[in-house]
């Protein structure tokens, strides 16, 4: 096995952990059509860029949609305004020819159109580090080939593996399984010809919900096989990252997946203890990884807007309110932070209807929903069972949307009165949730502490951990997390 370290960083955990990419391997990556493949094969080309020269030999993009694709992932930029070019503001303009003269400059090559003798030339003369190849079924046998499409695609695949070990370089290699809903499984690959026999390592890659796919590795003749991560798809950059990487500040619910698809999770506190402080910094973190909605029924969505701004550091938390109080500097950068807060892909509701809250989930395919607070939902007129009763329904319904929309939905559940000794009433949420957080205060010699615990979770050790509300930014760090 390879000691040294691999010459191409992903940025996905599983590749870069159990994947050692050095030259001279051919690596097939397999999934079925939809799955993901080619943004998979565009994160990794932006990655390599930064490392070396890359070449991506295409047969269905031109190499300006490549260009574009790449730059949308290394700008981290809306792909879909980039794609329309008619659609991105002056600022998205300047930036993108920024980073794609960068790119340009870092050598990144296109071949379009694909045969056997053109890449060999580009990979002779280009000698990239990577050479990303979409997709083998692209090749057709020549006139005075006797075999079958599928015996060619294997002689393919030989001479891929050839050419790595002969220029030293790494070669990804695309390969479909199929139609959308077949299996992605080592035995549907096998039985789609040898290409697999010629690979040093095999990539399949799953799709398993809207945003989600489960990525193994079946194949690794130089590390550890059949290992596997879900990733994430970024809805804005069209690119896949680690699922659940949001850092939180917070050691203890960086533990937790809370962009996992199909969960409920469950905040419960005492009023004024510090709920809508929390959530409004996982909603500062959580719309770089995809679209967020905040339905907040309290607060007017300018006052969620200052709050993000404060969380995001564009404004002192004194002058919240106080606007007619900025100074030039701060009203400066108030008005950069609104400007681009109203280009994020957050969106803010007021509404008690969950038949209108379900609409919007279904319209914007969010990464994360927080309701904030489930308690000021009104039960309709004609219903007939208590308050409580009223809200565990509410909680039922929101457990449904989170798996029938593949969406992560975190509720703010008010139990208790300020003042009390940290301990909260019976939730409502509770039973629906995936996971329960607790938000409550400890008496401690100097005083009362803010503790965060995980109460129940269906996917990870329960715990808690103290936390610290900075009052500039007012959202929480913490200590030292404590398994129970």
């Amino acid at each position: 096995m390879t000691t040294v370290a691999p010459i191409i960083q992903t940025g996905l955990s599983l590749l870069d952990e159990h994947s050692i990419l050095d030259p001279g391997q051919l690596i097939v990556l397999a999934g079925e059509t939809g799955a993901g493949t080619t943004s998979l094969a565009m994160g990794l080309i932006a990655h390599a860029c930064r490392q070396g020269p890359v070449l991506a030999g295409v047969a269905e993009m031109t190499a300006v949609g490549v260009l574009k694709r790449v730059a949308a992932i290394e700008g981290d930029m809306s792909w879909a305004n980039i794609n329309r070019s008619w659609r991105m503001t002056s600022e998205e303009f300047a930036k993108f020819k920024v980073v794609a003269s960068r790119l340009e400059e870092s050598h990144l090559h296109v071949l379009q159109g694909l045969s056997l003798e053109r890449l060999e030339g580009s990979i002779s003369t280009i000698r990239p580090k990577l050479a990303v190849v979409d997709s083998v079924e692209f090749f057709l046998p020549p006139p005075a080939w006797k075999g079958s499409r599928l015996e060619y695609q294997t002689y393919v695949a030989n001479q891929l593996a050839r050419m790595t070990r002969e220029y030293k370089t790494i070669i990804i290699l695309l390969k479909s399984l199929g139609r959308t809903g077949t299996a992605s499984s080592p035995s549907n690959l096998a039985s789609s010809g040898g290409v697999e026999e010629n690979a040093d390592q095999v990539w399949l890659l799953a799709r398993r919900a809207r945003n989600q796919s489960t990525l193994k590795i079946t194949k690794n003749r130089g590390g550890m096989s059949y290992v596997s991560q879900d990733i994430f798809l970024d809805e804005k950059t069209k690119s896949f990252r680690n699922q659940g990487e949001l850092q939180t500040g917070i050691s203890i619910l960086n533990e937790t997946n809370i962009l996992a698809p199909g969960q409920l999770i469950s905040l419960i506190g005492e009023p004024g203890i510090g709920k809508t402080a929390l959530v409004i910094g996982l909603v500062s973190r959580a719309y770089k990884s995809g679209t967020v909605l905040v339905n907040n029924v309290e607060s007017h969505p300018t006052t969620v807007l200052r709050q993000l701004l404060v969380s995001e550091g564009y404004l002192p938390s004194e002058k919240l309110l106080q606007s007619s109080q900025l100074t030039a500097e701060e009203q400066a950068n108030l008005e950069k932070g609104l400007a681009r807060l109203s280009e994020a892909p957050i969106h803010i509701t007021h509404t008690f209807d969950l038949g209108v809250l379900e609409k919007s989930i279904v319209d914007l395919h969010p990464c994360l929903v927080v309701i904030d607070y489930i308690n000021v939902f009104l039960q309709p007129d004609d219903w007939q069972g208590t308050r409580g009763e009223y809200i565990a329904h509410l909680a039922k319904e929101l457990a449904r949307m989170a798996r029938d929309h593949k969406t992560s939905i975190i509720v703010a559940e008010m139990k208790g009165r300020a003042g009390t000794p940290g301990n909260v009433a019976r939730s409502f949420v509770e039973d629906s949730a995936d996971e329960v957080w607790l938000l409550k205060y400890e008496a401690h010699e100097d005083g009362k502490r803010t503790i965060l615990e995980i109460d129940k979770s269906r996917s990870r050790a329960l715990g808690s951990q103290e936390i610290f509300l900075d009052e500039k930014t007012r959202t929480f760090h913490g200590s030292v997390a404590t398994v129970a």
